[in-house]
């Protein structure tokens, strides 16, 4: 099972950090658990989709599992860092899946 250790910034200098794990992955999408104190957050993304037709749009995001609290600017600045922290983890990783399969590693 693939995990992933990303940092997001919440109020401040300080960052928390959350070890993610990819639950379901395929060619088209990712669906990612998201820990936390109390509960959990299970993402739903499309950027493998993106990833590989090498399109420059933006990839999608919803929340499958669970709920979060954007109620205030800082809540929701610390899920668009989430969000930032994966693609920028996901896209080193299937990098690295891609030359893999090229035979380079």
């Amino acid at each position: 099972m693939t995990e992933f250790k990303i940092r997001a910034w919440y109020t401040g200098p300080s960052a928390r950090e959350f070890t993610c794990t990819v639950e379901k992955e395929t060619r088209q999408i990712m669906e990612i658990r998201v820990p936390s104190n109390r509960s959990s957050l299970l993402l739903w993304t499309d950027y493998p989709t993106i990833y590989n037709a090498r399109k420059k749009k933006g990839a999608k995001w919803q929340i499958k599992e669970g709920s979060f609290d954007v109620s205030t600017l800082e809540k929701r600045r610390l899920l668009n860092n989430i969000f930032s922290a994966l693609e920028g983890a996901i896209k080193t990783y299937l990098d690295g899946k891609r030359q893999q399969e090229l035979g380079f590693q």
